[in-house]
């Protein structure tokens, strides 16, 4: 294999070469595992003693995109070894393996193994993905049927469970628990195993049994953690209280209130502690006075006070949480609870059971099913029924896999590893299970990812030679020292295996592994000599405090401000003089911060994003943001959706009203006032009511309008009656693809601002519609209905993103979407956003480990009781969903390759300042797992880690607080700078830039007017009015119509004829009458199409062409009511007459030509005279058309083109010759020109005449 020119370290080095064992790697953020893993696979498939064939290696990624990169960067490094090695066979006999490797998703790999094996499933081979969106719909009409059965039967059980838990006026809530539960047991690999096991844990045999429980053993433990913790404390006070003179009396105080947590830690079980816990009301002493007649450390008075306040707060908080009653009535209220929640468990199995039967009915499955699809052909339960164990069918693909390497390890959850462990060797005695991932950046657990898997293996697996061994990648090859300083900094203190679920040690710090070049320019990569861009890691504080009673508004306003000292930062990050120098990943050297250099992260993009966003666009800088929400109400796609709700049913007055105020319909409000008031005469008359009866009203010829406005209308009710007849035969795709062509409407939304992102919507709305015509639905009435619904069950696919390689724009996304990428400056926004805890806090809980909880309530005396289990439950996944969101910061500060600024905003900055105050008591490196635990925000977090550190005591003087050394960690370097913005100063900074935009603008003006008349202002009027002397050639357009040229050519010629065409409705009663007039346009359409379509063989009595167009109709090819549409009369005499027969011969021949489209190149000033510039000479226009039909016979060809013009009187054949002559000109020089065969006749029929004219 080629020697690539990369400097491996010793650990990356072993992940390359070691073989034969399962491997666990450990890499730490910028480790450059995926460089390392596609090393690992090019070494095992170019052994030069023993290679492996690529398609025997299983290579399972987290995302389709990360499979098709790693892909991508296997076949690079094949195409560079084979460069060096041309004859090495079996080189390009793995680039010839390559495109079949299996590389790809789990999800893809299931649907492998589903799709192969199938006939071991009850499974119709012919299955498709369910759409999400269609998914949703039939879920909602699943649970709609479930609850209409159960209200129907009406059990007691049910009942009771609806009266119980439903929440507001309806039962919303109801089907969301049942859903959710369904959701919650599918991730396991036997959901209704999950289930069963959840009812027994719900209902306990007696007290005894509660005692001996899972989630009292999981109270205990954190009793006495929380104990444990306290008394350290207690202990740190007190001996403060002895080196503090005068405040000795305050150890008697603080050793009375220690008594009981002693007494939690001594408790052997719950009724030991519940009889500590209800004392605490009256259990601690009276502050004791401090003589005022002996020195005091009055600063060291005023802590301890406030750290006993904090503390018997805590206390207090562990009694109310955990202190019900005595054990037999929380036993009681318990088992009452039990009960009633079993009946959500036997609901989510029955729901789960008849939404399985209605995918079924539709062939359809979903990723969830495949999974499980998926385990059952490969796996079977062992003897006992205690674990699974591989299927014969496993064993069999376990033996073509040579190797299995699962990335984004951390983020796979109990089915896929069941999966993957069947088709691996751990069973036959070979481990070959190569996973990589970091359980710090596990940030999956909303999609039951679980981690626990990742740190089961790294506590068991070891770092020495074994069969299971674990490696550790923590060297970072992508950001400076000083940003992995201060993440080091702050993690080390915060995250261990209790919160964010693992130790952050040595083993898991973050060393720099990248060289960063010295800038030349001496600046120290900063511009830290002329401002304040350094290096270090910036906390931007930013004081929101106003007095404003309502709430939504102050949290606007506080993202708002936040959003200006961004953008006020980000100016100074990327001012040409002052800027922040980074070094240029494409060229090598240094140069200054841009905007695209930039990117705002935040832990939630909905109602953040936007603010940002506008903000910074306000202040002229360029951002974008992506979104998961806002599709449907963006308006190209409201446009669209509007136009189709009128095709499928043009009396809907809000829609049409819509379509016609739209650049579709360019109606002005004037017009629509017009329009408005024709309404109102309109109403007598039968047939014309609402808006588009408005319009068919208007087109009367008795009816006085506007010009203008007649022409508009009649322009648009021929735009949609073609949609309309369109959308009868036409694919749903193809008719929106036909609308933007045909309106422009797609080069009016890119020409917008925000085009590009308006046009990628609409590809979005296309290739939604192309999905939805795979599903069950069909039609623009069921698709109009569909989409309607996804807004109703709140299913929004978010606008398009923006492709933003290579432009200066600052990027605003998420945290989750910016894991694995890297960007030279991170901003991670919005850090005093309090966590989303709402799922503690509902009616009835959920947890993987404890099952379900929820409050007892009594229905009959309408009393509601908290118990035991839904408290532990909420402090469970309390922690659970901090020590996620502890990840996610993780992943936040750790994108940034060269400067990294957090920044947060709170209307009670100096209370928050002091919140954390009595951690500078603590000797430990790591703070107390109560007090990360208690954080509400990533702000807090990072507070509590500087509060012992001299840049917290710095900005503690600045605001006159001086507080005390009480730590090493005071004295220690650390790369962060705190930095503090008042509303104030943001105000200041706007006022200075508004009144600077003013006086440029003002001095622009007024030079504008002194520069008039002088010799500058000459030379530019001289320059304007230079003019290209090639202007012809540019603005002539490069392809025409025949009928655009036919147009022009007749301009002239016709316009001052008025043609009357003769009525020929046929006389029907007013009831059956068509409310809407077919155009002419529309009737022309319908001829062409009919004669398209039929053979002309179908012979040319009228009862067999009524046959013959009932047949097409029944196939659908032609739309319903043709045959009323069309005068099958003209087409029989048409067809009985001599041209007529004629083309029946030539179409026995096979010689007879229908619809042939054509283009072909003339010289320009054959197009129009004007086209004879010099600038033009030589120059061939495209000239392109559809001839109805043509024949050949033996001495020439026979061009036909068929004319439905209402057009009488004596000259009107006449009148068709020179209306159409220039047109057959052009069909006659196509046909010989494609041919090389001279046309000796032309003709135009005239339906109208019934006749064949010469031209």
């Amino acid at each position: 294999m080629s020697k690539v020119a990369v400097e491996w370290t010793e650990e990356q080095k072993k992940i390359i070469g070691l073989r034969d064992r399962n491997i666990l790697v450990a890499a730490a953020a910028g480790s450059g595992k995926t460089a390392v893993l596609v090393e690992r696979i090019m070494a095992i498939i170019t052994d030069e003693m023993h290679p492996v064939d690529i398609d025997r290696l299983l290579v399972v990624t987290f995302t389709n995109a990360a499979a098709a990169q790693m892909r991508e960067r296997i076949g690079a490094r094949l195409e560079q070894c084979r460069s060096e090695e041309p004859d090495n066979q079996n080189l390009k006999r793995q680039e010839d393996l390559l495109p079949h490797a299996r590389i790809m998703t789990i999800d893809s790999f299931c649907l492998y193994v589903v799709r192969n094996y199938f006939s071991f499933l009850d499974l119709d081979p012919d299955f498709r993905i369910g759409d999400e969106g269609e998914l949703k719909l039939i879920r909602e009409d699943v649970m709609k049927e479930l609850l209409e059965e159960k209200y129907a039967e009406a059990s007691p059980e049910f009942l009771l469970f609806v009266e119980s838990y439903a929440e507001g006026k309806g039962d919303g809530s109801i089907a969301e628990y049942i859903d959710r539960l369904y959701q919650f047991a599918s991730a396991y690999p036997e959901p209704e195993v999950q289930l069963a096991l959840w009812r027994e844990q719900l209902c306990p045999a007696s007290a005894e049994e509660l005692d001996a429980s899972l989630f009292m053993r999981c109270l205990m433990e954190e009793l006495k953690l929380r104990a444990g913790e306290l008394k350290e404390q207690y202990e740190e006070a007190k001996g403060l209280c002895m080196e503090s003179p005068g405040l000795e009396p305050y150890e008697t105080m603080f050793d009375s209130d220690e008594r009981i947590v002693l007494g939690l830690l001594a408790a052997s079980g719950y009724e030991e502690a519940a009889s500590v816990l209800k004392t605490v009301g009256s259990s601690f002493m009276t502050k004791p006075r401090i003589s005022k007649k002996l020195p005091v450390d009055e600063e060291a008075k005023e802590f301890l006070g406030a750290l006993r306040d904090a503390m018997k707060k805590e206390v207090k908080e562990l009694a109310d949480g955990y202190y019900l009653g005595e054990l037999p009535r929380i036993y009681s209220d318990i088992c009452a609870m039990g009960r009633t929640l079993t009946e959500l468990t036997h609901l989510a199995e029955e729901y789960g059971r008849a939404y399985s039967a209605a995918k079924r009915e539709k062939n359809l499955v979903d990723f969830n099913d495949v999974a499980h699809f998926a385990l059952k052909i490969l796996t079977e339960k062992s003897e006992d029924g205690t674990e699974f164990v591989p299927s014969e069918t496993a064993k069999e693909m376990s033996g073509s896999f040579y190797e299995i390497m699962i990335d984004e390890y951390q983020d796979s959850n109990r089915i896929q590893e069941a999966i993957l462990n069947s088709v691996s060797g751990e069973r036959t005695g070979r481990p070959n299970v190569f996973m990589v991932g970091d359980v710090k950046q596990s940030i999956y657990k909303f999609r039951q990812a679980v981690p626990e898997l990742f740190m089961e293996k790294y506590a068991s697996y070891t770092r020495s030679d074994s069969a299971h061994q674990k490696i550790d990648l923590h060297r970072n090859f992508r950001s400076r020292e000083n940003v992995l300083s201060a993440a080091n900094f702050l993690f080390e203190q915060l995250m261990d295996e209790k919160l964010g679920g693992i130790s952050y040690d040595e083993n898991a710090a973050l060393i720099p592994g990248r060289q960063f070049p010295q800038d030349p320019d001496g600046r120290e990569a900063s511009g830290r000599e002329k401002g304040n861009n350094g290096p270090e890691m910036e906390l931007i504080l930013i004081d929101s405090g106003k007095e404003n009673d309502d709430e939504e508004l102050k949290e606007l306003e506080a993202k708002e401000l936040e959003a200006r000292a961004v953008a006020k930062r980000i100016r100074e990050l990327c001012d040409p003089e002052e800027g922040l120098r980074i070094l240029d990943g494409t060229t090598g050297e240094y140069r200054t911060a841009r905007y695209g250099d930039i990117v705002i992260l935040l832990r939630t993009v909905s109602e953040w994003a936007e603010v940002f966003t506008n903000c910074l666009m306000e202040e002229g800088i360029p951002a974008v943001s992506q979104s998961r929400t806002g599709y449907f109400s963006a308006r190209e796609i409201r446009c669209i959706l509007d136009l189709l709700r009128i095709i499928d049913n043009p009396m809907q007055d809000i829609p049409l009203a819509a379509v016609m105020r739209s650049p579709i319909g360019g109606f002005t409000s004037e017009e629509m006032a017009i329009l408005a008031a024709k309404a109102g005469q309109a109403v007598g008359e039968e047939g014309f009511r609402g808006l588009y009866g408005a319009l068919l009203y208007c087109r009367r010829e008795t009816v006085k309008l506007p010009e203008k406005l007649a022409v508009r209308i009649e322009e648009f009710l021929a735009l949609l009656s073609d949609f309309r007849e369109r959308a009868v035969y036409m694919r749903l795709h193809q008719l929106l693809r036909y609308i933007l062509e045909k309106t422009g409407y797609g080069c009016v939304i890119a020409a917008m601002p925000g085009g590009a992102i308006r046009k990628k919507n609409m590809e979005m709305l296309i290739k939604r519609a192309i999905d939805y015509e795979n599903t069950s639905y069909q039609g623009v009435f069921q698709f109009v209905r569909y989409i309607e619904r996804l807004q109703k069950y709140s299913v929004d696919f978010g606008e398009a993103s923006q492709e933003i390689a290579g432009e200066n724009t600052v990027r605003i996304t998420s945290i989750h979407k910016s894991k694995g990428l890297e960007y030279p400056i991170v901003i991670l926004a919005g850090a005093g956003k309090p966590f989303n805890q709402k799922d503690t806090n509902r009616k009835i809980l959920m947890h993987p480990e404890l099952g379900l909880a929820a409050d007892y309530v009594d229905v009959e005396n309408r009393v509601k009781a908290a118990t035991l289990p839904k408290r532990v439950l909420q402090r469970r996944l309390r922690l659970d969903n901090l020590g996620e969101e502890l990840r996610v910061l993780y992943v936040a500060l750790t994108r940034a390759e060269e400067k990294l600024i957090v920044t947060g905003s709170d209307r009670h900055l100096e209370s928050r300042l002091m919140k954390w105050n009595s951690l500078r008591l603590k000797k430990e490196r790591r703070l107390p797992f109560r007090a990360v635990a208690s954080a509400s925000s990533y702000l807090d977090w990072i507070l509590m880690a500087l509060i012992r550190n001299r840049a917290y005591g710095e900005l503690l003087s600045e605001r006159g607080i001086t507080p005390p050394v009480l730590h090493s960690l005071y004295g220690e370097p650390v790369p962060i700078v705190i930095r503090m913005e008042t509303v104030e100063a943001l105000v200041h900074h706007e006022t200075i830039k508004q009144a600077s935009d003013q006086y440029l603008k003002e001095n622009l003006l007024w030079r504008k007017g002194k520069a008039e008349g002088n010799d500058l202002a000459k030379g530019f009027r001289r320059e304007l009015a230079y003019r290209y002397p090639f202007e012809a050639a540019v603005s002539a357009p490069r392809v025409f119509s025949v009928s655009q040229l036919k147009e022009e050519a007749a301009s002239e010629l016709f316009e001052k004829l008025e043609f009357e065409e003769p009525s020929e409705e046929k006389n029907l009663p007013g009831f059956l009458k068509d409310t809407e007039p077919l155009s002419g346009a529309a009737r022309g359409t319908a001829y062409h199409r009919l004669l398209e379509l039929l053979p002309f063989t179908a012979g040319p009595e009228e009862e067999e062409l009524k046959k013959a167009v009932r047949d097409l109709e029944g196939q659908g090819i032609l739309p319903a009511g043709t045959e009323e549409t069309v005068d099958l009369g003209k087409i029989s005499r048409f067809l009985a007459s001599p041209l007529g027969r004629r083309m029946a011969d030539a179409d026995r021949r096979g010689s007879l030509k229908k619809e042939q489209q054509f283009v072909m190149g003339l010289p320009a000033a054959r197009i129009r005279p004007e086209y004879g510039d010099p600038s033009l000479e030589g120059e061939l226009m495209l000239v392109q058309g559809i001839i109805d039909v043509w024949f050949a016979e033996e001495d020439g060809l026979v061009l036909v083109d068929y004319k439905t013009d209402r057009i009488t009187g004596p000259e009107a054949e006449q009148t068709l010759v020179e209306r159409y002559r220039t047109q057959l000109d052009y069909y006659r020089c196509a046909l010989e020109m494609s041919t090389g065969k001279k046309v000796k006749e032309r003709y135009l029929y005239s339906f109208c005449l019934g006749k064949a004219i010469p031209v």
